[in-house]
């Protein structure tokens, strides 16, 4: 499932619960993944080339 980044963590983690794979877009650098919840599958990024 591809939800927006914004929607809210506990939300997030209702989907995560819930058994489906979360990959939320698109987050501004890959240095924000730390601010989704535990357990997310990836996440989409504007800015792929930094480490």
């Amino acid at each position: 499932m591809g939800p927006s980044f914004k929607l809210p963590n506990q939300d997030l983690r209702t989907l995560i619960n819930a058994g489906l794979k979360v990959v939320p877009y698109t987050m501004p650098t890959a240095g924000d993944g730390h601010r989704l919840p535990h357990g997310v599958a990836g996440f989409f990024t504007n800015d792929a080339w930094t480490n």
